[in-house]
C-alpha cells in the first residue's frame, strides 16, 4: 500500500470523488491513474520506482481516492486482488 499525491492533475479530475476506484497504468516511463471519466494525473517520480518494476512484470494495481480538492488528489495504491 502506498499513498500518493498525484501530479499534473487533469481536467477530468472534477468528475471524481472520494472512494472512487481508479486504474494504475504505465506507458514507457510514466505511471498514470485513470478511471471512467478519463485521466486523473500522474504518479510522482519519487514513488514510480516502487511500483514500476511490478507493473512491467504484469502485476496490476488500483488507486482509491482518499482525498480530493480542486487543486489536489491523494490516492492509495494497492495491488489488484482477483
Amino acid at each position: 500500500m502506498l499513498n500518493v499525491d498525484l501530479q499534473k492533475l487533469q481536467p477530468s479530475l472534477k468528475n471524481y470523488k472520494i472512494n472512487d476506484i481508479l486504474d494504475v497504468k504505465f506507458n514507457e516511463d510514466l505511471i498514470y491513474v485513470t478511471g471512467e471519466y478519463g485521466l486523473c494525473g500522474y504518479i510522482p517520480a519519487a514513488q514510480e520506482a516502487k511500483i514500476f518494476k511490478c507493473l512491467e512484470k504484469g502485476k496490476l494495481f488500483i488507486a482509491k481516492i482518499i482525498s480530493i480538492t480542486d487543486i489536489s488528489c491523494r490516492v492509495r495504491i494497492t495491488p489488484l486482488i482477483h
